[in-house]
């Protein structure tokens, strides 16, 4: 059995080197005919990834984006939660991401809970001028967020400095000091 930390420092890069495709993941919801509630819920939490200051700068090599991973874990959770899912194969990579915030909620204890409603007030903020009601509401803001999530995939290089013990308290001690 190993521990949290190891398999945090197992686990985070991972994140990391799939966030791009995750993020494709969740814009698929946002193609199909899904439920306004599941399009509102995964229009904030893709405009987290575009936010120009989120809970930890994205500069930060090792850590910066891990925030934006652990968002999408959430943010898919909280699509689980709600049942605002769709069945069969286009759910199926939301629910892994899912599946994959048991491990942010090992790793944050009771800060989770305030990541957890961080994500959920995400959706009455704005994003590069977008806020969820009209990337729902409106095709030409749906399609310039979507085309943003394929920029992103396009461009993302995940850190090239590896992720240690160093890191995971940084990372730790960042959403505790900037979680509300």
């Amino acid at each position: 059995m190993s521990t949290v930390e190891e398999r945090c420092l197992e686990t985070f890069p991972r994140w990391l080197e799939s966030l791009a495709r995750d993020a494709q993941t969740l814009a698929q919801l946002l193609t199909a005919e899904q439920r306004e509630g599941c399009q509102r819920r995964v229009a904030s939490i893709l405009g987290y990834l575009f936010k120009s200051v989120d809970l930890i700068p994205d500069g930060l090599e090792e850590i910066g984006m891990l925030d934006d991973a652990f968002v999408l874990r959430v943010g898919a959770a909280l699509l689980v939660l709600d049942d605002r899912l769709p069945e069969g194969e286009q759910g199926d990579g939301v629910r892994r991401l899912a599946a994959d915030s048991l491990l942010v909620e090992e790793f944050l204890g009771p800060d989770m809970l305030r990541l957890r409603r961080y994500v959920e007030s995400l959706g009455s903020l704005s994003s590069r001028g977008r806020t969820a009601d009209a990337v729902v509401r409106k095709p030409a803001v749906r399609r310039e967020l979507l085309e943003d999530v394929e920029s992103l995939a396009a461009r993302y290089q995940p850190p090239r400095r590896p992720l240690d013990g160093h890191g995971l308290i940084k990372l730790s001690s960042f959403l505790t000091a900037k979680l509300p």
